[in-house]
């Protein structure tokens, strides 16, 4: 099933929220599109460079890979209700390509869900090359995956 909802895309009993949150250091501001919490996060300082058009693409493509990686064996468990929550953490060179292999920082506690979050990354590479303006060699980005749980609210 393929369903969009607030901006959401709802895959089977899967969703990834497409939200781009641009975070700078402590005491430093944060740019946000959207007020919903952190579940495509660029953790690199940003520099004031605007990248919201490469976060929106980094969360389309890997969203795309998502479903396709994922064992016939987890997609029965996840209709029959198995959840999850999973944290990957990836790196992204100038020209697209990863800086560092996604690693799984907060796990799920079911090794098939985790790999599916880590593969979609894995296979989403090479991504659109970082934007001109950013000086930086790389960016760290944070992504959140949830299973079968609801997305919290977003505030008004």
């Amino acid at each position: 099933m393929h369903k969009s909802v607030l901006g959401l895309t709802v895959i089977g009993s899967m969703s990834f929220a497409s939200v781009v949150v641009l975070a700078q250091d402590s005491g430093s501001k944060s740019a946000k599109t959207d007020s919903r919490p952190e579940f495509l996060e660029i953790t690199t300082p940003h520099e004031g460079v605007d990248f919201t058009g490469f976060s929106t693409d980094v969360a389309r493509v890997v969203k795309q890979n998502w479903w396709e990686k994922m064992p016939p064996e987890t997609k029965q468990k996840l209709d029959r209700g198995l959840k999850g929550r999973v944290v990957v953490g990836f790196g992204i060179q100038k020209d697209g390509q990863l800086s560092t292999r996604p690693k799984i920082e907060v796990s799920s506690g079911n090794k098939a869900l985790d790999e599916a979050a880590a593969s979609a990354v894995r296979a989403s590479a090479p991504f659109e090359h970082l934007p001109e303006a950013f000086k930086g060699p790389k960016v760290d980005i944070r992504s959140t995956f949830v299973y079968n749980q609801p997305l919290p609210p977003t505030n008004p």
